[in-house]
């Protein structure tokens, strides 16, 4: 009982640190809205999210932004994040899990899929936030 009690102070501990951090160094933060009940029927992520405490984590960071003053947005989770290409907003449907690397046919941009899906969370919650995004005009080549 003390270990897991220990083991849940570190990961609480953890937790404030990093939210406080978080909060500190940035003005403004965007998070994809996830469905951690949806999660949880993947045998093999249900763990791992689990152990990560991201409920707890979203709930301090949201309450210590709010403290600070600062912008915290939330992407709905079906927004096509990794399928949309961050330079000219093409989305690709064809995408499936197993493909790690973006390709776009339209402008070739050729990105990791989760910075690719990260740089569209960050742009979608400005947008929402009153921001004004736009993409990189970009010729398509033949």
């Amino acid at each position: 009982a003390r270990l897991y009690q220990k083991v849940e102070n570190r990961r609480r501990d953890f937790l404030h640190k990093e939210t406080k951090r978080l909060a500190k160094e940035f003005d403004f933060i965007g998070v994809e809205t996830l469905s951690i009940k949806q999660i949880e029927m993947r045998q093999n992520l249900a763990r791992h999210v689990l152990d990560d405490s991201w409920a707890r984590f979203l709930f301090l960071l949201r309450y210590k932004m709010k403290e600070a003053n600062k912008i915290l947005r939330f992407v709905p989770v079906y927004y096509p994040s990794s399928k949309t290409c961050h330079r000219c907003g093409y989305i690709n449907h064809g995408l499936t899990l197993s493909d790690r690397i973006f390709e776009c046919p339209h402008c070739h941009a050729k990105i990791d899929r989760d910075y690719n899906a990260a740089k569209n969370i960050r742009d979608k919650a400005l947008r929402d936030a009153g921001f004004r995004i736009h993409y990189i005009p970009v010729a398509a080549t033949t």
